[in-house]
């Protein structure tokens, strides 16, 4: 799967499907140094991922200081020809006026034991 570089930030895309309907999320960053993944809030309302009381509430600790995201189980994530089926995945509010839907973290990349070659700008599975 090919990275894209957008103001020197590396962005990938990847599928999420929660109850049967699917959403490509586009420009998510990769981002080795996150534990988790992450997925922009208001991209998913709409195929039912929204917060709920018997959701988890998670709290993330970064360079941006403290944010509160939403732990939901959801039916699977595709990233490149690699699927994950149900999966736990974080959902927060993004300031979306950075063009950043997300974030692709540790949790995906080692699970899919992924390789970035960013000589070729390409992730792929070992």
């Amino acid at each position: 799967m090919k990275i894209a570089q957008i103001d020197g930030i590396l962005f990938v895309s990847m599928t999420i499907t929660f109850r049967g309907q699917s959403r490509i999320i586009d420009h998510l960053v990769l981002d080795t140094g996150a534990s988790y993944s992450v997925i922009s809030m208001e991209l998913v309302d709409d195929i039912g991922i929204y917060g709920d009381v018997d959701d988890e509430i998670v709290v993330m600790h970064g360079i941006g200081g403290v944010e509160r995201s939403i732990r939901k189980k959801i039916e699977s994530i595709e990233f490149g020809t690699f699927k994950l089926s149900e999966v736990k995945l974080d959902f927060a509010n993004f300031d979306s006026h950075f063009g950043i839907n997300g974030l692709l973290g540790a949790d995906i990349l080692t699970a899919g034991r992924f390789v970035i070659d960013l000589d070729a700008m390409e992730i792929y599975q070992k």
